[in-house]
Order: C-alpha cells, then sequence, then structure tokens
C-alpha cells in the first residue's frame, strides 16, 4: 500500500498540477484555553473527495500544521486528488502533566469535527497521515474506539 501511494504521489510535471482551494485556521477544538486549528484544502472540481488528514512530527513538543515537510505531502495528495487537513494538535507547554491522551483526543476530535462539516469530502474515506509522533498519534487514533475521549 505504501509504495503504491509513493508511486502515485510522485511530483507532478506543471501540466498535471491542479488547482484548488484552502480554508487557513479553521477551528476545530477548542478546549480550556487552548484553540487547535487546521488549513483545509480540497483540488477544483466535483467532490466528494477521500481526505487525509496529515499530522506533524517534533516529539510532542514542537511542530506545526504548516511544517514545510507537511505542506509538501499535501501539495503531493492535493495533485494525487485528495483532498487534505493539516492540523495542530495540544503540545507539552499546551497542557498540564500528564500529556496523554490529550493529543490523542485531539486527532480523534479532528475526524469527528471534519465528517461533520460541508465541505466536498467524502466522510466515508478519511484517512490519516503522519510523521514520527504525527504517526504515532494517526496509528492511536485508528486503532481506538470512535467515540469523543480516550
Amino acid at each position: 500500500m505504501i509504495f503504491w501511494m509513493l508511486a502515485c504521489l510522485s511530483e507532478p510535471t506543471e501540466e498535471k498540477r491542479r488547482t484548488y482551494h484552502v480554508e487557513k485556521e479553521l477551528v476545530y477544538r477548542q478546549i480550556e484555553d487552548v484553540t487547535l486549528l487546521g488549513d483545509l484544502a480540497w483540488p477544483e472540481g466535483d467532490g466528494p473527495f477521500p481526505t487525509v488528514i496529515l499530522i506533524h512530527g517534533g516529539g510532542f513538543k514542537e511542530g506545526s500544521r504548516e511544517d514545510d515537510s507537511i505542506q509538501k505531502w499535501s501539495e503531493l495528495l492535493l495533485d494525487a486528488g485528495f483532498a487534505t487537513f493539516n492540523i495542530d494538535y495540544r503540545l507539552k507547554d499546551d497542557m498540564p502533566s500528564p500529556l496523554f491522551p490529550g493529543p490523542v483526543e485531539d486527532v480523534k476530535c479532528a475526524v469527528r469535527w471534519l465528517k461533520a462539516q460541508e465541505y466536498p469530502i467524502d466522510p466515508e474515506r478519511v484517512f490519516l497521515l503522519g510523521g514520527s509522533v504525527g504517526a504515532h498519534l494517526a496509528l492511536m487514533a485508528a486503532f481506538t474506539a470512535d467515540k469523543e475521549g480516550f
């Protein structure tokens, strides 16, 4: 599956680049005094589009939905016909100890929020993709119950 995805996401030529819509700084969760934001983008054309939620790395202490690696993945996925939702989650300095399971709950909240919106996305085809701790959060969110909390 990974090799197929990488093959499909090779750098497009200029004539294959898509144009897309972007909505930045969408509030997907407000918890205590922390506002969690996401940037949603989708290709021009008829939807609904399969959607990938992109989760940055950073060891729970740094990183952002605007990281270069997340932006690169987003562009490749958009050019391949996917919508993307690049999210932030609570970091170590955003919450008291213990950190866990806060970031997992944030990712799960992003999934629920996205599926409830009226954007041209397919709520039955929402995927999670992350690097480093973002991959860890993607797996934890995918393998826990589909409900609020942990």
